[in-house]
């Protein structure tokens, strides 16, 4: 299975956070300058949006040999994970889901990595004694329900929270 991210969800957040970006500039340049500090938060995150819009192509590729999560660009073997769990997270309006991927061997997944951030955080993650990767189900096209139901299809030992 092929899950794309969602170019209207996609959308929406980059240009919200252009336009919050620009309305921090605006209030902070007119007597505020607290707010100016919006400007770099909201604008990377319309920069993360437009970058996510330009790539074709899925986000995660569910199938008989594992699970891979094409942003980041890792691939897990079904027999190099030891268990998967759904974690929501409700801090915000709209709940917030991931696969916590426990792997076996975090080290070895690392340094298939490409260099970059995930990479770093993965090490981080490992040198804390930590095994386990998180993959984000926001964003997507595919609803989480039809997303979990192809894990248990091809892996089978998911577990709910």
């Amino acid at each position: 299975m092929h899950v794309h991210p969602s170019r209207s969800k996609l959308l929406f957040l980059t240009v919200g956070s252009t336009l919050f970006a620009l309305l921090s500039l605006l209030v902070g340049l007119t007597g505020e300058p607290v707010v100016l500090l919006g400007v770099p938060a909201f604008g990377a995150m319309a920069i993360v949006g437009v970058r996510a819009l330009r790539r074709r192509g899925p986000a995660l590729i569910i199938d008989d040999q594992g699970i891979e999560d094409t942003r980041p660009g890792i691939r897990l073997a079904w027999d190099e994970i030891e268990s998967i769990r759904v974690w929501t997270s409700y801090r915000s309006l709209i709940p917030r889901r991931e696969l916590l991927v426990r792997v076996r061997n975090l080290q070895a997944i690392e340094n298939r990595m490409a260099p970059g951030l995930h990479r770093r955080l993965a090490r981080v993650s490992r040198r804390m004694g930590f095994q386990t990767m998180a993959i984000s189900l926001s964003m997507l096209s595919m609803r989480h329900r039809q997303i979990l139901d192809a894990v248990r299809e091809h892996y089978g030992g998911l577990k709910s929270d």
